[in-house]
């Protein structure tokens, strides 16, 4: 099942048989927090500008970016700290967006041409776009998930106040460390569909935790750059 986004109420809401409109806006925001949480980012395309690294091998023909995927370079400079740095032209250089790797390519010999990085202290500088200019499919489906779940759980509740049983139902359902924890005062009212649930959120979670999450240090000792912090140009919502 190819999910494009959670806001689709009706993709979370067929998940457990409820009127669409029980979907909200407030339990799509909390989907989008939990992975933000998870993740360590907001899910979109952020701009790095003037990110500065250094090169230790005067043979280095390559480098990783520090934020991947990337989805376009800006602009690469080599000797950056020099009167006359140079700009190292963009089809010369091979890029492997998924791991964020540029390799310098020896095409010719073109004056002015880089065939490996100049030796130094923040002797390249780069400037990027990295991202995402979709939601992953695995990340939409664990929101949608997450957006149904919630919804099951005020269902439960509600059908437990209606039979006038106001302690019964859900009493508790977090994330916590990223495991799913379930209070309930009656296993039996329950119908099964919890543990379901919870296996497949959770099975979820480690999936995107593990081909997504990371930790991100923008700023260290061999890459020193201003990380855009503004409000990216896609959200899961």
């Amino acid at each position: 099942m190819s999910i494009v986004r959670y806001a689709d109420h009706e993709q979370a809401a067929g998940l457990v048989g409820i009127d669409s409109t029980l979907i909200s806006v407030a339990w799509m925001k909390d989907a989008d927090d939990m992975i933000h949480t998870l993740l360590g980012f907001k899910i979109g395309s952020y701009i790095i500008t003037d990110e500065y690294y250094d090169v230790r091998d005067y043979r280095q023909k390559s480098l990783i970016l520090k934020n991947y995927p990337i989805i376009s370079i800006q602009s690469i400079t080599d000797n950056a700290q020099a009167s006359s740095p140079t700009t190292v032209l963009l089809t010369d250089i091979l890029i492997k967006k998924s791991t964020g790797e540029i390799i310098l390519k020896q095409a010719g010999n073109t004056s002015g041409t880089v065939y490996c990085f100049t030796k130094g202290d923040q002797a390249v500088k780069a400037s990027y776009t990295w991202g995402w200019t979709e939601v992953p499919d695995p990340i939409a489906w664990l929101a949608t998930l997450w957006v149904a779940r919630l919804a099951q759980q005020w269902q439960f509740e509600q059908e437990f106040v209606e039979d006038n049983i106001p302690s019964g139902g859900i009493k508790q359902f977090k994330l916590g460390q990223f495991s799913v924890t379930v209070d309930t005062a009656g296993v039996d009212a329950l119908g099964g569909m919890q543990t379901k649930f919870d296996t497949m959120i959770l099975k979820s979670i480690e999936e995107v935790k593990a081909a997504y999450a990371r930790n991100l240090h923008i700023a260290s000792t061999s890459a020193i750059g201003v990380f855009d912090t503004s409000t990216p140009n896609i959200s899961l919502g």
